[in-house]
């Protein structure tokens, strides 16, 4: 045609062109020229800026030069980049659908619809590359045109009876994506919100297939607008839009409906960012209670299809719901049990599944610590029924410890899980005893490997997860041991229905062995963690110059090694006075428990104090140098932060003495 003719004509001499004197003066005097909207437009009103565009676009993007820039600066100053944008957002109502160009429009062979087109694409391509791609500061220029795409967007899919609505709606809502993946802290994002929701509604009501074109960049759109709020601006937002149960409703039909895996995937992200906005109230709760067996369903399918996208994406959003009490007793009620009980994500004894698999595997134990925590005992059972089909699969995790820290991060969720469990300790004793009987050999196997581990890796993040792990068991063990201030207050034995949780047992423990935790183990287990405290707590005066990233690392490693250690001090302690104050055990088991006890707490807890006087902590006081005296270990041991460490001082004095 004649424009394809003269397009290739005008990029074929623009390069030669453009040296000559004003020559971006002439191409843009168009584009500083304002259109009147009140009499008809013919379609070389809008090509000739188009092509103006275009031309500019290109040679912004390629070749940028002083010129170009001068003259986009004049555009902004003459607010041609507002104008523009109001141009399109007006006349796309006004423009009809028409196959031959009018008379006025025959030169130029193209329909004013086609010129509408033209004038759309050229002005995306624009303002892509002057507002995102050379990254404008102009955060106010970038919201009023973001504001009046969105608005033009609305327009155009209210009247979509139109071919060339249709093409336009796709234009305006691929720039709307992009405009806010590049600026999210837009302003006045209430009402941004608003527009999006209806456009939303509106697309999803005709009788067109927009999802490609209009529902997915849009819902794209209004994702990166949640993600760009910050989290106590996401909740006046919402509050603000006045659509929060519009846009819940909207967003359960695109998950339960039979769409692309795409638009599934950014509604359950959209709707996930939504739910955690609001948190407990009721707004999202009556449209997720009536599609929550439907999601369930859908969440088996995708399993079994192998859609592997889509299962993390519904598998997240039931992992926010189970968050909140209403949610997961919704869950509870949708029989939740049988898709995280027995749904495949492994095979037999195989420990690499793929790294998808793996992801959605991570998401299902995630959703059964955050039931049981939301939900407690009411959910425990079914807990426990989860912990005792993947018990295989944990043993497995763990041993591969042996070689390498492949699976810690597994090993880790795991461990949270069993923390978790340890608060219906009786209800294991009831329910499943074979269950707690293999905790304790999960316990006594765990705890040898994690604590060479402790003293094998080199890796900071793996450090971090291995101390994680320990701290989970030991807190496991706190939890499920007599209470202290019991024993020692009202000196007698408090039984427990499932027995000591300890061998009496000193040798050292054997990594790979099966069996019960001992004091053997928990004592070695102190020990590793005392030589872990030396390496990341060091002496201050062979400190060397740390990143902020690093200290914070060495502090919460330095957190969770001192969390440990007084949780397993807490438990000998407990474990040991149970078995003194029983009068079932025979003395020579007493005397025997006593002496390796003491001389074990003895040797670690001066450990301690070796440490922290010689500066390991920069709030310890100095102190003189005799190690070896009982009273300088007491009265370092004084200090707040070491508190529950003289405990285990005067508990070794008590047993020195008994």
């Amino acid at each position: 045609t004649l424009l394809q003719r003269v397009d290739k004509a005008v990029v074929s001499t623009q390069s030669t062109g453009k040296k000559t004197e004003k020559f971006w003066e002439k191409l843009c005097k168009h584009s500083f020229e304002e259109i009147d909207l009140e009499k008809k437009i013919s379609s070389y009103h809008l090509l000739i800026r188009a092509y103006t565009f275009h031309i500019l676009a290109g040679d912004i993007f390629y070749n940028p030069c002083d010129a170009t820039t001068d003259m986009v600066t004049s555009l902004k100053e003459r607010d041609c980049f507002l104008y523009w944008t109001k141009v399109l957002k007006r006349i796309c109502s006004s423009v009809e659908d028409t196959i031959s160009p009018s008379a006025e429009d025959s030169l130029f062979m193209l329909p004013l619809s086609e010129a509408y087109l033209s004038f759309v694409r050229a002005w995306r391509s624009f303002l892509v590359v002057t507002l995102v791609v050379r990254q404008s500061k102009d955060d106010k220029l970038k919201d009023n045109i973001t504001f009046h795409i969105a608005g033009a967007l609305y327009y155009q899919t209210a009247k979509l009876d139109k071919r060339v609505t249709l093409k336009a709606s796709a234009e305006f809502a691929s720039l709307l994506t992009i405009l806010l993946k590049h600026h999210k802290n837009a302003a006045d994002q209430p009402v941004l919100v608003k527009v999006c929701v209806q456009v939303l509604e509106t697309a999803s009501k005709s009788q067109h297939d927009l999802n490609q074109i209009v529902i997915i960049p849009v819902l794209a759109s209004l994702l990166n607008v949640f993600q760009g709020l910050a989290t106590a601006n996401k909740h006046q937002v919402l509050r603000d839009s006045g659509i929060i149960t519009e846009l819940v409703m909207l967003l359960c039909n695109q998950i339960t409906s039979v769409n692309p895996n795409q638009l599934v995937s950014l509604s359950c992200a959209t709707l996930s960012q939504v739910i955690e906005t609001m948190g407990s109230e009721e707004s999202w709760f009556s449209n997720i209670s009536q599609i929550a067996p439907g999601l369930v369903r859908l969440t088996e399918e995708n399993l079994l299809s192998s859609t592997h996208e889509v299962s993390e994406a519904l598998l997240s959003l039931i992992l926010c719901i189970s968050n909140y009490k209403a949610g997961a007793s919704v869950l509870q009620w949708s029989n939740i049990q049988r898709l995280l009980c027995f749904a495949q994500f492994y095979s037999g004894d195989k420990l690499d599944s793929g790294h998808q698999l793996q992801r959605l595997w991570f998401l299902v134990v995630q959703i059964v610590v955050s039931l049981l925590h939301t939900l407690q005992i009411k959910f425990a059972e079914d807990a426990i029924l989860f912990a005792s089909i993947r018990h295989e699969r944990l043993m497995l995790v763990i041993g591969s410890l042996r070689s390498d820290f492949t699976h810690i991060n597994e090993v880790e969720l795991f461990t949270r899980l069993l923390y978790s469990l340890s608060f219906y300790r009786d209800m294991w004793h009831i329910k499943a005893p074979h269950c707690l009987s293999d905790v304790g050999t999960i316990l006594g196997t765990t705890l040898p490997i994690i604590t060479r581990c402790m003293t094998t890796s080199s890796v900071e993040k793996e450090m971090t997860q291995v101390l994680s792990s320990l701290c989970n068991l030991t807190a496991m063990l706190r939890t499920m041991t007599p209470s202290i201030l019991s024993l020692l207050k009202e000196k007698i034995s408090v039984q427990c229905s499932a027995g000591p949780l300890l061998a009496l047992n000193f040798s050292s423990p054997v990594p790979g062995t099966e069996g019960p935790p001992s004091y053997g183990i928990m004592t070695s287990c102190m020990r590793g963690c005392l030589t872990l405290l030396q390496r990341v707590d060091p002496c201050r005066s062979t400190t060397p110059t740390k990143t902020d990233s690093d200290g914070k690392t060495e502090e919460t490693q330095k957190s969770h090694v001192i969390f440990c250690m007084e949780n397993i001090l807490y438990v000998l302690i407990s474990q040991a006075q149970q078995i003194i104050m029983d009068s079932n055990v025979s003395p020579t088991e007493i005397h025997y428990l006593k002496r390796e006890l003491a001389m074990e707490l003895k040797t670690i807890l001066e450990g301690v104090n070796r440490h922290y006087r010689r500066g390991g902590n920069a709030q310890s006081p100095r102190m003189d140098r005799t190690l070896s005296s009982s009273s300088a270990m007491g009265n370092m041991l004084e200090h707040s932060h070491l508190a529950f460490f003289k405990l285990g001082y005067n508990f070794v004095n008590s047993l020195l003495q008994g």
